[in-house]
């Protein structure tokens, strides 16, 4: 059974595209912090067993170095 990690993408039209696996939630933070202040794409780090897991989630969503949950929004 594979285990759940951390990963990178970007929303594109109200769907997260793209899994880049980071090593920890704190990487995946960093990252996607620094990321979202060098262009102006939605980011967010999302949490699941790989890119075809029907039940992954996006925990964050990350604009401009500001992070929201889905409760924020």
């Amino acid at each position: 059974m594979m285990e759940r990690q951390y990963a990178l993408g970007i929303i594109t039209n109200g769907m997260a595209e793209g899994w880049q696996p980071v090593s920890s939630e704190e990487v995946a933070i960093k990252e996607a912090c620094w990321l979202s202040l060098q262009n102006s794409l939605t980011h967010c780090i999302m949490l699941g067993k790989g890119e075809d897991d029907e039940n992954g989630e996006v925990v964050y969503l990350v604009i401009g170095g500001e992070f929201y949950k889905r409760h924020d929004l």
